[in-house]
């Protein structure tokens, strides 16, 4: 009778650790910013950051510190677009807001 204890309680204890892994690695663990941006990669954004710096590009990556903006342009304070080489990689806490166009 113990042995048939132990057996059903090694297997409880597995499908526990079973399921609690699979709740990991499932659940998304994005601030809902992080969720709402990542839904949206791909599209253009404005993004404008303190000290009045604006840049137009393509939303290419976000994380929980910075984004990076692909197929950029910088915009001069009399609207003219300057090309970008490369991608511009911006931190979150320095953007004063975003824009889509």
């Amino acid at each position: 009778m113990l042995t048939v204890f132990v057996i059903i309680s090694a297997v409880a204890t597995t499908v526990v650790t079973a399921l609690a892994v699979y709740v990991f690695v499932t659940t998304d663990r994005r601030s809902p910013q992080e969720s709402l941006l990542a839904e949206r990669l791909l599209e253009r954004f404005i993004v404008t950051v303190e000290g009045g710096r604006t840049f137009d590009g393509l939303l290419k990556a976000v994380d929980d510190r910075t984004i990076v903006l692909v197929d950029c342009s910088a915009i001069s304070k009399d609207d003219r677009p300057f090309p970008v080489d490369g991608e511009v990689v911006l931190r979150r806490d320095s953007i004063a807001y975003m824009q889509k166009p």
